[in-house]
């Protein structure tokens, strides 16, 4: 099996030659454009010791896409402490269908936690900072394998990055009653907020996903007065 992760220079592609149709668990539109030629680079699965090829498909124009309220997922790896690999059997469906690839392939997105910045690991060309293992193999214990629950903020894509921007939920009702309520409380049950209240990350807010940024940096100070985690280091979040 082929695990391949979805990337777009808009948001989540689910383009392929021959996909017509929305997946029906989506509720807001947002269009994508998708180039020719595009290249999806296949990654390891999660357990195993071989890595699969590159593979390539040909994209044959633009999809109308939408973004659930909140979206089932399953861990698919963990790439950090902040960053991983998530799956989801409608896009699969879908794309299985539109490739005639049904069983071969599992689609991957590609998610980056909202507000919480752990110590750098894999990042190239930069050493391992203090601490990024540590805060790397928490969140692998905490998700691996597992299913989650994704919800957003005013700004659910990283075009640069080609990734989606999301608070992790490991309890679906968590999830709903943040959609809900938005409300500061319903946040800290995020694994994002769970990140930075004990240290093992720092607060990161960028526009337009800066609603949240004063609990966050609230939670931050109160660990980095404890020295909890990644602030116990010499040079916190530094090489």
């Amino acid at each position: 099996m082929k695990i391949i992760t979805v990337l777009t220079n808009t948001i989540l592609v689910v383009s392929i030659a021959g996909l017509t149709t929305s997946c029906g668990w989506l509720d807001s539109l947002n269009k994508v454009s998708v180039n020719k030629d595009t290249s999806f680079v296949s990654h390891k699965i999660s357990g195993s010791n071989t890595t699969d090829n590159k593979v390539r498909f040909v994209t044959t124009g633009a999809q109308n896409l939408t973004l659930p309220t909140v979206l089932p997922a399953q861990i698919v790896e963990i790439t950090d402490g902040d960053t991983f690999l998530v799956t989801n059997k409608d896009i699969n469906q879908a794309l299985d269908t539109s490739t005639k690839k049904t069983g071969d392939v599992v689609y991957t997105l590609k998610v980056r936690m909202l507000y919480s910045d752990t110590p750098e690991t894999k990042k190239p060309k930069v050493e391992p900072q203090c601490y990024g293992q540590q805060a790397s193999d928490w969140t692998k214990k905490q998700l691996d394998s597992k299913d989650v629950f994704l919800a957003f903020d005013a700004g659910p894509v990283d075009v640069k990055y080609q990734r989606v921007l999301g608070f992790v939920f490991e309890n679906k009702q968590d999830a709903v009653d943040y959609q809900n309520t938005k409300s500061d409380e319903s946040i800290t049950k995020s694994l994002n907020y769970k990140i930075v209240s004990t240290g093992r990350g720092r607060v990161t807010a960028y526009s337009p996903n800066t609603k949240y940024r004063k609990i966050f940096q609230a939670a931050e100070a109160a660990a980095k007065q404890k020295k909890l985690g990644a602030w116990a280091c010499p040079k916190p979040f530094e090489q």
